[in-house]
This record gives structure tokens, sequence and C-alpha cells, in this order.
């Protein structure tokens, strides 16, 4: 209902007398949570901001905000600068264990809401730069590493090593986000990169209309050699034929889950109505990106990285999908956290 200006004008003197954030005065009488997620124009941006959306439309008041990649929205996360996140299992998993990129800084005690979206690490070099396979990269300039999304050095410290490439012999440049990485291959400022996205990325389609791209496909003895140096949580994804421009066969790389994470100290009945709001949201998050399909209670249960929320719990026992081994699961992860 409208409200009349007599009314707008209390609520304001309300807000600025008791010292509240005016953002979602109307709807909410309390500052949107703030949930984190990768560079804009990424398959994660669109999706995130969807959820934001979708959240907010049903009585959960959310924005999104590009932080940059998973590392740096776990930072975001820790700080409390952000409420919520979208993050990879490898930044989760490590996060959560303190170890490799976080193992300085130590452990932090996230938990999930939802999973599901898959998140492949392309590898792209420009046809003109003469690479077929990554045993051509010697001498090449290659963009393979990112502070804020430590999996892309992983990716490509994995595929040098399983081609034989020393990785000296590569020029190793560093980004600060996708978008940049993408510019770079437009200009030919670089030869290659290894770039994030799902699995029809707007982003890399856009890329391969403007320039002949190569998408590198890994074949099985070659991915499997990468996937016992970067180990769990990193999975073989498959990108059927025909997505981009150019590209005639499968695209063979690694992939990894996507999730909502959250602090351990979230709370409950928001955790709930987040949870409950997403899951039963598929048709709207479809709607939004093709990647909203893979948002599934089926891939939300899959392995989780560390321990889902007790809201989030809540109502995947008010489901009954809530199993035994799950709860097993759980009260592993936990112990493993502290």
């Amino acid at each position: 209902m409208k409200k009349n200006s007599r009314s707008v004008s209390l609520g304001l003197l309300i807000g600025l007398f008791c010292g509240l954030p005016l953002a979602g005065w109307g709807q909410d009488k309390t500052a949107p949570l703030s949930f984190g997620t990768a560079s804009v124009g990424s398959s994660n941006y669109v999706i995130t901001v969807g959820m934001a959306n979708i959240l907010t439309k049903k009585g959960t008041n959310v924005t999104a905000e590009a932080v940059g990649g998973a590392d740096a929205n776990v930072r975001a996360l820790k700080e409390k600068r952000i409420d919520m996140a979208m993050l990879n299992s490898d930044s989760v998993t490590n996060a959560f264990l303190g170890t490799e990129q976080f193992a300085k800084t130590g452990k932090v005690d996230l938990r999930i809401l939802v999973q599901g979206q898959e998140r492949y690490n392309y590898i792209l070099v420009r046809k003109a730069s003469g690479i077929k396979t990554p045993a051509d990269m010697k001498g090449k300039k290659f963009i393979g590493r990112r502070r804020a999304l430590g999996d892309i050095e992983k990716v490509t410290t994995a595929m040098l090593n399983a081609y034989g490439v020393p990785k000296d012999a590569v020029r190793i440049l560093e980004t600060a986000e996708t978008n940049e990485a993408i510019e770079a291959l437009k200009t030919g400022a670089v030869d290659g990169a290894c770039i994030p996205g799902g699995q029809r990325a707007s982003n890399l389609m856009d890329l391969a209309n403007d320039v002949d791209m190569l998408f590198l496909s890994f074949p099985d003895d070659k991915l499997s050699l990468m996937l016992k140096e970067i180990g769990i949580p990193f999975l073989k994804g498959v990108v059927p034929a025909g997505v981009y421009k150019g590209q005639t066969e499968p695209i063979q790389t690694t992939l990894l889950l996507l999730g909502v994470s959250v602090r351990h100290d979230f709370p409950e009945e928001t955790a709930y109505r987040v949870t409950k709001t997403l899951m039963e949201s598929q048709k709207e998050l479809a709607a939004v990106h093709n990647v909203g399909k893979e948002w599934t209670m089926e891939n939300t249960l899959k392995k989780p990285p560390a321990p889902f929320h007790p809201g989030a719990i809540k109502y995947f026992k008010e489901k009954g999908v809530w199993t035994p081994a799950l709860d097993q699961a759980q009260q592993e992860l936990l112990k493993m956290g502290h």
C-alpha cells in the first residue's frame, strides 16, 4: 500500500532518531542482507542477483554485491563486510579447515545453506596463438593467477605439470577479475587464460563471438593427473559440444560446486527462510539463468564442504531429506573445524 507524504516523513524521522539504516524502509525495518558474489557479468553474478531479487520479493531483503572471487568473499564474510556469499567448494573447504590459501589467516567458521551450481575452470586460448594443447604454451603469455580465486593457479599449475611444461617456461600473469582477463584475450594482450564460469557462461559466449577462441579439453589420462594433484573437492566436468561458437567437441575440464555460505552465527530463522525460499524457487532461478536449474535438493546435499547451518537443517528435516548419513557427516565436519 502506498504511503502518504506524512507517513514517509515520519518514517524517515524515526529512522534518523533511532540510528537505523534507511535502506529497505517500507519493506523491511532492518538493512538488507549483503550477498557477496563474483565479478559483474559472470554467471555467478547473474544468478546471485537473481537469488537476491527472489529473496527480496518473497520477504527477505537482500542486495547482491560484486566483491570478486570466492577467496575475496570468504575474507569479506570473515570481516563481516557481507552477510552471505556465493563460494566455490574449494574456497569453502580451505577456509573452514584453515588450509592452503587460508593457512596464514586461520579457520573461518562457515556454514552452508544451499549448493549445486557447477563452476568450470575453462582453459581458453586465442586461435591466433597457435596453441593446440597445453604442451604448446612454452613462451606464451597465460593468465593463470588471481588473488581472489586460489583455484585458478591450482588448475593452471596442475595442467602444466600434467603436460610436462615447466611453470617458469610460461609467462604466468595475474588479473584481479574475470572481466580483466576477458579484455586481455580480446585485445590479444595474452595468449590464453584460465577463466571460471558456468556451463553456458554469457561472458564467454560474447568473447567467443568476438574473437576466434579455442576451449581446451583434457583427455581422461591428463585430467586424471590434474584431479589427483589438486584433489578434493575438484570434480570432472563436461560441457556439451555446441555451447560456444566454434566449439564442435565436448569440453572436459575440472569443476567445483558453488554454494551459498554464511558465518556460523548467522540467525537461524533467517537461514531457514533463505534456504526454504531458494529451494522452492527452482522455476524462478532457471528463468534468471540456465544454471538456475542446477540448484536442486540433490546437489545441495552432495558432498558438503563445510557443515550445514542449523536453519538449513531445520528445513531439510521438515522436507524429510535429512538422513542419518548426512547427520554423521555433519558431526564429522564440525569436529574437523574445531
